[in-house]
């Protein structure tokens, strides 16, 4: 997949990656590969675009509200992947209904939201817009986020990091 100025690649890292000679298999979760496209062009101004993009991410890396990132170089960045956005969660029920074209798999719709949103000790779904409590706990991930963004760990002085919302 792609962004507007990235092209996205997924990789499961479980299988080549292991954490010690007892546990064969990695925890470390799928990650993407994000390479700015061709397109632009690799000048200093985007060079140090994503040299600061890279140096945020790695000091709000503490942060369980944004997604970690593994490394990077010069106009590429690994980060943990995401395997859904806040509009799958939001509009899950309408995703579940449309038909969308997988060059893999043909027309395909998006699995229930049953299948991959967690749920609560008593089994209700933790975030949704379909209750109260929902709407409430997905205000609350999306405002830590953006605290986070702005704020920083507690430990690192965030003044001097530009904050952009696309």
């Amino acid at each position: 997949s792609n962004g507007l100025w990235r092209d996205v690649f997924s990789c499961d890292p479980r299988e080549e990656v292991t954490s010690s000679i007892e546990s064969p298999i990695s925890p470390m979760p799928p990650a993407v590969l994000k390479i700015m496209k061709r397109e632009h062009e690799y000048d200093q101004r985007n060079f140090q675009r994503h040299r600061r993009d890279a140096l945020v991410m790695e000091r709000l890396s503490s942060s369980h509200h944004l997604v970690p990132i593994y490394g990077y170089c010069a106009n590429t960045v690994l980060t943990q992947a995401i395997s859904h956005t806040l509009d799958d969660v939001i509009y899950a029920r309408e995703n579940e209904q449309k038909k969308k074209w997988n060059p893999r798999n043909g027309y395909q719709t998006k699995p229930p939201l049953e299948s991959w949103m967690g749920k609560d000790e008593n089994g209700e779904l933790v975030a949704t817009r379909e209750t109260e409590l929902g709407r409430v706990q997905l205000a609350l991930g999306v405002f830590r986020g953006l605290m986070d963004l702005h704020e920083g760990d507690g430990t690192t002085d965030m003044e001097w990091l530009p904050v952009v919302h696309a």
